[in-house]
């Protein structure tokens, strides 16, 4: 039985602020529809939010970014994260502690 994304979202938001998690945490969705990537980062943001954990920077591939432009009020508006689209990723987020050097 695969995980839903809000269990993976509580297990992400449970890690990032170990010392030991790489910065950026990268995440590999194959095969993962766009909408269920963006309720992902929605979901990755919230909890973070919630928790009061540190989240500079959320890179999304542009089909997810698509997706996060058609609800955007759905996504919790944290002024400490930004989200950016790039267009070389591919099935991957990458979610930033740090500001990318």
């Amino acid at each position: 039985m695969m995980a839903s994304m809000k269990e993976i979202a509580l297990g992400l938001t449970t890690i990032l602020p170990l010392p030991a998690t790489p910065d950026p945490l990268c995440v590999d969705l194959w095969n993962e529809a766009p909408s269920e990537c963006a309720r992902l980062v929605r979901l990755v943001i919230a909890e973070c939010h919630d928790a009061q954990i540190s989240l500079i920077l959320v890179r999304v591939p542009l089909e997810v970014w698509a997706e996060l432009s058609l609800d955007a009020e759905s996504l919790v508006q944290s002024p400490e994260t930004r989200i950016e689209c790039d267009s070389g990723l591919r099935e991957r987020l990458e979610f930033w502690r740090s500001e990318p050097s």
